[in-house]
């Protein structure tokens, strides 16, 4: 029997932490392990820091994944109207790292409507404050940021609500900013206060999944979970986990493995 969910509802995952705790090993074993039930799901991998065809090398029973390289916005844009089209219910799309897509959306904005590259318009902007000049500000909250903010949700709605594949995101992760000088909104606050760290990107994104996964490593070097929310699910506290698939996905989320 391949592996495959009990449940009609599609995976919506988001695992953030710091590097090396996992991420991508975690959608890299759903996909070995797909490939070794026989299972006819495809991977759709929307790689943005170029690191995935690496370590694909560590993971030769994977010859069902394909590749979409993302730098600029275009490319992000590109890669997921491509999927949109080929993928079908039971494939996974993956988006390694959705933050970068944030990013990514910035810069193309800047590009585009005030020509230069983000670090050289953020460069002039600060040699006009220190001029102590007024004709030239930051990204304007009620102009600018209304479009960038549009921009990435026309593209992250596409991704996470406009197709019945499963979806599976990394993302980087900071600190919670200090109570003295707080710089989220409440609401992130009050969902990560317990755990004192934020997957990095635009503030709705930790809200937009069913399940948010905390990667780490433990004392003993062992891949560690922790839910900071998980729908209808069994929530993990730091709980060691040696493989992905059968440690999360059937334990946790139900899935059947041949």
């Amino acid at each position: 029997m391949p592996l495959h969910a009990l449940t009609q509802a599609p995976e919506r995952i988001l695992t953030y932490g710091p590097a090396g705790s996992g991420k991508t090993t975690g959608w890299l074993n759903i996909a070995k392990f797909a490939h070794l039930t026989g299972s006819d799901s495809r991977f759709h991998v929307i790689d943005t820091d170029f690191a995935v065809s690496r370590m694909l090398s560590g993971y030769p029973d994977t010859q069902n994944i394909t590749l979409y390289p993302a730098m600029d916005w275009p490319d992000y844009t590109s890669a997921l109207a491509t999927i949109r089209r080929s993928a079908k219910p039971g494939d996974w799309v993956i988006v390694d790292f959705i933050s970068n897509a944030w990013y990514a959306v910035q810069e193309h904005f800047t590009e585009q409507v005030f020509h230069k590259d983000m670090s050289e318009y953020f460069l002039t902007v600060r040699k006009e404050m220190e001029k102590k000049t007024k004709n030239l500000a930051a990204f304007d909250g009620w102009v600018d940021w209304q479009v960038i903010n549009s921009l990435y949700k026309k593209w992250a709605n596409d991704l996470l609500y406009r197709g019945k594949y499963h979806l599976y995101c990394t993302a980087k992760a900071d600190t919670l900013s200090s109570d003295r000088a707080p710089t989220e909104d409440a609401q992130t606050r009050t969902l990560f206060a317990r755990y004192q760290i934020k997957p990095i990107g635009q503030k709705d994104l930790p809200f937009q999944f069913h399940t948010l996964l905390l990667t780490n490593r433990n004392r003993e070097g062992a891949y560690t979970l922790t839910a900071v929310k998980d729908r209808e699910r069994t929530e993990l506290s730091g709980t060691p986990i040696t493989n992905f698939t059968t440690d999360y996905l059937v334990k946790v989320g139900g899935w059947t493995l041949a």
